[in-house]
């Protein structure tokens, strides 16, 4: 795998979200001990059962027994899954934010969100094993409306890929090994106001305006364009 970094420090995760420090939170918070998944590591269901914080924990697996219809943000970053956790999920149907960042997960299928229908927050950035991400894969995602993919093991991508995300505000995207990107890859983010690419290549800021389909979505207010995919 490539990696464009000028710097090594920025491989080490940093939560995407982090939940308040519970000795300084009125509100009630419970600790949850998962021993035989996380070698003793907590997790933290918070904000009345609303968040799940098991990040850093070294889980191979999301435990579906702390999740219900209330949880709506899932922190999950820095695990060792190596797929989505799609039937664990399910347990949680409205989740709207899900951290997967770091983990070991080497592909998503056309089903893996399914039952994550009202996802509006998704980081999916470090999954260094991920080489294959199917075409309908995003298909249950038409509520998403900010997505990050960086640092990945991607080689190719369908030209498809983003074509369900007509919500998608904000998109975070890392070409890393893909060094030919399909023409108008992001032509159909009609609702994008911000999009950040991070290429190995010479990728000038026009360029991708005109060969990733940019130039044509009248909301996009801010594009960043730099090397370290």
């Amino acid at each position: 795998m490539r990696l464009c970094l000028q710097d090594k420090d920025k491989l080490l995760y940093e939560p995407q979200i982090r939940l308040h420090d519970a000795r300084s939170v009125d509100v009630g918070f419970i600790v949850v001990e998962v021993p035989d998944l996380a070698n003793g590591k907590d997790c933290i269901l918070g904000d009345a059962g609303a968040t799940l914080d098991c990040s850093d924990g070294r889980l191979t697996s999301l435990p579906a027994n702390l999740l219900s219809p209330a949880t709506t943000t899932i922190l999950f970053g820095k695990n060792r899954l190596t797929s989505i956790p799609t039937a664990e999920l399910a347990t949680a149907p409205n989740l709207e934010v899900l951290d997967l960042t770091s983990n070991m997960i080497s592909s998503i299928t056309n089903d893996s969100f399914s039952t994550s229908r009202n996802l509006t927050t998704l980081y999916l950035d470090l999954n260094f094993a991920l080489q294959e991400i199917e075409v309908g894969a995003f298909q249950h995602l038409q509520k998403l409306t900010k997505l990050s993919l960086k640092m990945t093991d991607l080689s190719t991508i369908s030209p498809h890929l983003f074509d369900p995300l007509r919500s998608l505000e904000v998109l975070s995207f890392g070409f890393a090994n893909i060094t030919k990107p399909a023409p108008n890859l992001f032509a159909a983010l009609t609702s994008a106001v911000e999009v950040e690419i991070a290429s190995c290549g010479d990728v000038s800021t026009a360029i991708a305006r005109q060969s990733l389909g940019l130039a044509n979505l009248s909301r996009l207010e801010h594009l960043y364009v730099y090397a370290g995919a």
